[in-house]
C-alpha cells in the first residue's frame, strides 16, 4: 500500500490537474509557426486558478528549488514536466504568459523527484529552496 508522501516543514505542497501530454502542448500554424493548443492554455489557467486558490499568497522562490511531483499511472514519467515547469514559471511577455511566478526559470531546478501513485491520487506538487 502506498502511504502519503511527507511534507516536512519548509516545503509548500499543491495539487493540479494531470497536465496535458508534452505532445498536445504546441501545434504548428502555417504562417504564424508554434503556437500553445487551446487545451494547453485551458489546461495552464485552470492549473494556475487552482494553485492561486490554495494560498492566501503565492509563494516566490528566488534562488534554486528542490522539486517533488506525484505522477498518476498511465503518464510516461516526464511527459507532463514541460507544462508543469511552464506554470511554476515567473511569466516572460509573449513566450509564457501563464506561469505563476513560484520560480524565476525552470533552470533553478536543482533537483527533481518523481514518484508514481495511483490514477486516483491528485498530481501533486511539493518544492522546497534548495
Amino acid at each position: 500500500m502506498l502511504t502519503e508522501p511527507d511534507s516536512p516543514a519548509g516545503w509548500i505542497v499543491f495539487t493540479i490537474p494531470p497536465p496535458p501530454s508534452a505532445n498536445n502542448l504546441y501545434a504548428n500554424v502555417p504562417g504564424v509557426g508554434r503556437v500553445k493548443t487551446s487545451l494547453y492554455r485551458s489546461w495552464a489557467n485552470t492549473a494556475g486558478w487552482q494553485v492561486r486558490q490554495q494560498f492566501r499568497t503565492l509563494p516566490h522562490y528566488d534562488g534554486f528549488v528542490y522539486l517533488d511531483i506525484d505522477l498518476r499511472r498511465g503518464m510516461d514519467i516526464d511527459n507532463g514536466l514541460k507544462a508543469c515547469f511552464d506554470l511554476l514559471q515567473t511569466p516572460n511577455g509573449r513566450r509564457l504568459k501563464h506561469g505563476l511566478g513560484i520560480i524565476q526559470d525552470d533552470n533553478m531546478i536543482d533537483e527533481l523527484h518523481i514518484r508514481r501513485v495511483p490514477a486516483d491520487r491528485p498530481f501533486t506538487v511539493r518544492l522546497r529552496a534548495a
